[in-house]
C-alpha cells in the first residue's frame, strides 16, 4: 500500500528579508520565488516591492523595477506566463469593499520593466481576495469579494489578444480565499473550499476546452479556506488554512490547521499526508509555491489567535514522498 509522505525543512532567516505579511501572493519559477503584496498590519497595504527568493542560495532581494508600477495593495491574485508576472486586483481601502481594484499589471522579469495593461473585452469586477492561475498562456480569475459580496465567476485573460472574457459559471456558492490552480497538463481548473459564509470543502473542476464544470467529490475534505495550494505534477497539495473564523475578521486570527491534504488529478481522491518530523505553524491566509514535481515552498501567513495574532515572516520547504512496501523513498 502507498502512503504519501511530507518532510518539512525550515530555512534560514535573513536579516534581509521581507516584513512579515499575510494576504500575499507567490509564484515560483526557473529557480525563484516572486513575493508580491499583503499586509504587515491588519488590511493596511505594505509596499509595491517584488521580493525575489533564490532556492539555490537560501537568499532574498527586491527587484530592481522601472515603469508604472502597481499601488501597493492587499489580497490581489498574480500569475506568470512567458516570463512576465502579471498583478491584478485586490484591496487598497482599510474595510471590506473600500478602494477595490481590477487592474492589471505586467513585470518582465527580465528586464524588470512593469507596463499597466488596459484590456479590452468583458473586465471582471473590483475585488479582493479572488484567486488567479495559469494554464495554456492565459491567465484566469475566479472568485473573490466585490464589494460586500462573494462571487462565483471566471475570467479568462488572453495577453496575446490583450482581451479579458467571461467564461461559464459553476452552480456552487460565492466565495472568497479558496484553492484556485490547473492541472499539469493545463486542461482543468480546479475549485477547491473557501469562504462562502462559513468555511466550505466543496470542490469544483472546470473543462477549459469543454467550458463546462463538474462536481468534485469531497467529504473528507475538512472545510477550510485561505490556505496554500500548489500543483505538483498530478497532484494538488493543500496546506493548512482557516479552519474557524475569528467573529473579528483581520482584526484577530481564527482557528488554523497545518495539515497536508493532496488531490489526485487523474482519480479525483483527496489523501492526507503522513507528516514527518517538524512543521510549521498552522496558519491561514498564505501562499505556497510548487518549485518541482515533488517540492514546494511556504511564505508568511497568519497565525496566533483573537488575543495574539501573529503575521510570519518564515520560509520552509516541503519535500513529497511515495513509499510503499517494495520500493521506498521514491520521488513523488
Amino acid at each position: 500500500m502507498e502512503h504519501l509522505h511530507g518532510s518539512w525543512t525550515e530555512l534560514r532567516k535573513p536579516e534581509d528579508g521581507p516584513v512579515a505579511r499575510s494576504s500575499h501572493d507567490t509564484t515560483f519559477v526557473d529557480g525563484k520565488l516572486y513575493v508580491f503584496g499583503g499586509e504587515h498590519e491588519a488590511r493596511v497595504a505594505i509596499d509595491s516591492e517584488v521580493w525575489v527568493f533564490t532556492k539555490s542560495t537560501n537568499t532574498w532581494e527586491t527587484l530592481k523595477t522601472s515603469g508604472t508600477e502597481p499601488e501597493p495593495r492587499v489580497a490581489h491574485a498574480q500569475g506568470i506566463i512567458d516570463g512576465c508576472l502579471y498583478i491584478t486586483g485586490g484591496r487598497q481601502g482599510v474595510t471590506l469593499g473600500e478602494k477595490d481594484m481590477n487592474d492589471l499589471f505586467k513585470l518582465d522579469l527580465a528586464s524588470g520593466e512593469w507596463t499597466e495593461l488596459k484590456p479590452a473585452g468583458e473586465v471582471y469586477s473590483p475585488r479582493s481576495f479572488h484567486q488567479a492561475c495559469t494554464a495554456g498562456g492565459k491567465l484566469y480569475v475566479f472568485g473573490g469579494c466585490p464589494g460586500h459580496d462573494r462571487a462565483k465567476d471566471l475570467y479568462e485573460y488572453d495577453p496575446s489578444s490583450n482581451m479579458w472574457s467571461k467564461l461559464p459559471e459553476a452552480d456552487m456558492r460565492g466565495r472568497g480565499g479558496a484553492g484556485f490552480t490547473a492541472d499539469s497538463s493545463g486542461s482543468n481548473l480546479f475549485v477547491l473550499a473557501g469562504f462562502a459564509g462559513e468555511e466550505a470543502n466543496d470542490c469544483y473542476k472546470y473543462d477549459i476546452a469543454a467550458r463546462t464544470w463538474s462536481t468534485i467529490p469531497s467529504d473528507t475534505l475538512r472545510p477550510r479556506s485561505v490556505f496554500g495550494v500548489s500543483t505538483l505534477g498530478s497532484k494538488i497539495v493543500i496546506f493548512g488554512g482557516e479552519v474557524d473564523p475569528s467573529a473579528y475578521g483581520h482584526s484577530g486570527a481564527g482557528d488554523f490547521a497545518n495539515d497536508l491534504v493532496v488531490l489526485d488529478t487523474e482519480t479525483l481522491a483527496f489523501s492526507e499526508v503522513v507528516v514527518e518530523g517538524a512543521a510549521p505553524l498552522g496558519r491561514g491566509w498564505t501562499r505556497i509555491a510548487g518549485d518541482s514535481e515533488g517540492s514546494f515552498l511556504l511564505f508568511g501567513g497568519l497565525a496566533g489567535d483573537d488575543a495574539n495574532p501573529m503575521r510570519l515572516e518564515d520560509m520552509w520547504a516541503c519535500n513529497l514522498t511515495l513509499t510503499n512496501h517494495i520500493t521506498e523513498g521514491e520521488q513523488l
